[in-house]
C-alpha cells in the first residue's frame, strides 16, 4: 500500500471514529473490534516494511562506522571534524555474569552489594504465589486490568 492510499483509509478510519462527540459508544463492539484489528494490522504492516527498508541502511551505516574507526585509529585520534560534522570515538562496555555463586559470594565477602540488581523473576514470584497462596515476605503484587483483541477463532 503506497503512502497515500494509507493515510487516505487511516484518515476515513479515524474520521468515522471522531466524527460524533462520543462516537465510540455509539458503535456496535463488532465494529470496534474490527476497526481495532484493522489498524493493528496496518501498523504491523507498517513496522514490517520500516524494519525491512531499513536494513539496507543500517548495514551500510554499520560499514561506514567500521571505515571511520579505521581512519580515527590510523591518526592516532580520538575524534576529527568536517563540515558534515565530527565523529567521536567512544567505548561501550557491556558486562555479563558467568558464575553468580562465585560472584555473589565475593560481593558480599566485599560488602560490594550496590553491584547487584535489585530485581525478582516475576514468573517465579507468581507460581509461587499460585502454589502457597501467599507473597514471599517483602514483595508487592500490582494488577492492571488490559484490553486484549484477538483475531476470531
Amino acid at each position: 500500500m503506497d503512502d497515500l492510499a494509507f493515510q487516505q483509509l487511516l484518515k476515513s478510519k479515524i474520521d468515522g471514529l471522531s466524527a460524533k462527540p462520543d462516537p465510540l459508544r455509539k458503535r456496535n463492539p463488532q465494529e470496534l473490534v474490527r476497526t481495532y484489528r484493522a489498524l493493528r494490522d496496518m501498523k504491523s504492516d507498517i513496522d514490517k516494511e520500516a524494519a525491512t527498508r531499513t536494513k539496507p541502511i543500517k548495514a551500510l551505516m554499520g560499514h561506514l562506522e567500521a571505515y571511520l574507526l579505521e581512519q580515527l585509529q590510523a591518526a592516532g585520534a580520538k575524534s576529527f571534524s568536517t563540515d558534515s560534522g565530527t565523529v567521536n570515538k567512544k567505548t561501550n562496555n557491556y558486562v555479563k555474569v558467568e558464575d553468580w555463586g562465585v560472584f555473589l559470594a565475593w560481593a558480599q565477602e566485599n560488602e560490594r552489594f550496590a553491584m547487584l540488581k535489585r530485581d525478582v523473576t516475576k514468573t517465579e514470584i507468581l507460581q509461587f504465589l499460585e502454589e502457597s497462596g501467599e507473597l514471599p515476605p517483602g514483595i508487592k503484587l500490582t494488577q492492571e486490568l488490559v484490553v486484549n483483541v484477538s483475531k476470531p477463532r
